[in-house]
């Protein structure tokens, strides 16, 4: 049976000693938090007007921070092992189970995959906050956070999503939000009967009355292909990058308004019986 009395008596000679070490732990966090908000102020205010003045971004600058509190942590739980005498515990366990080190390894692989995609990602700035974005035609919104872990989006119906920073940086991307400007690449098919010049006509007013078009940059509307039954027809012009969503319901809109207007007829498939 477990004897109570050995227990006791190792807690009435030890436990100074377990007061004393939780103490210096509590200490060496509290220092490090303390440390870090400091710190954080004293870059923004004595070294970030030099960077910008150099033409380092922000978000390039707020990543010496992100490093910096990731090295006061690193060094906090390397103290918190030492006081509490776990160095050498951990070394052996290690050491002696090498399925646990196998293990561990994966999990840290993981972490540190994350953390260096974070890194890479503040660095070459595929993105940023507030940019409109699609990895691997899977995931597409918002850009709400982009941290060392993980790049949160919000998606058009307000669903937030965190994706691990390597799988970020391993897919394909498009960012909707790099350029200035985009353009719209608008296509509708039409009968083969139909008055395809007054369709084209059409489609020009549309784009010209259309604000946001950047008629500058040229419009174009002409026959794109034809089929059997159909003749495809596409415009094209330049808007904003924060018009782009807008301006596309608008053609739509305004094409199906109009052609209905102006009697032009919209391909139908045919059906062959066989």
């Amino acid at each position: 049976m477990l004897d109570f009395t050995i227990i006791q008596l190792w807690l009435e000679q030890n436990v100074m000693n377990i007061l004393i070490k939780l103490s210096m732990v509590a200490v060496i966090w509290i220092i490090a938090r303390i440390f870090t908000k400091k710190f954080d102020k004293i870059i923004v205010k004595n070294f970030w007007p030099l960077f910008k003045k150099l033409g380092v971004t922000r978000r390039r600058f707020n990543l010496v921070d992100d490093i910096a509190d990731m090295c006061v942590y690193i060094i906090a739980i390397t103290l918190t092992l030492y006081v509490l005498e776990l160095t050498s515990i951990i070394y052996t366990a290690l050491t002696a189970a090498g399925v646990i080190g196998i293990v561990i390894g994966f999990a840290v692989k993981e972490i540190a995959s994350n953390m260096i995609s974070g890194i890479l990602i503040k660095l070459n700035q595929p993105f940023i906050e507030g940019d409109s974005i699609s990895i691997d035609e899977k995931y597409k919104g918002t850009v709400t956070r982009v941290s060392l872990y993980y790049t949160s989006i919000v998606d058009y119906e307000g669903v937030v999503t965190n994706l691990p920073n390597s799988l970020v940086i391993s897919k394909p991307l498009s960012n909707y939000s790099h350029q200035k400007e985009r353009l719209i690449n608008f296509s509708i098919t039409v009968s083969k009967d139909a008055d395809i010049d007054k369709a084209l006509e059409i489609l020009k007013e549309i784009a010209n009355s259309m604000e946001c078009a950047l008629i500058d940059r040229g419009i174009d509307a002409f026959v794109n292909d034809i089929k059997e039954y159909m003749v495809v027809l596409t415009l094209r012009f330049w808007v904003g990058a924060e018009d782009f969503s807008k301006a596309k319901k608008e053609v739509i809109k305004s094409v199906a308004t109009l052609f209905k207007k102006n009697k032009i007829e919209l391909a139908i498939p045919m059906r062959k019986n066989v």
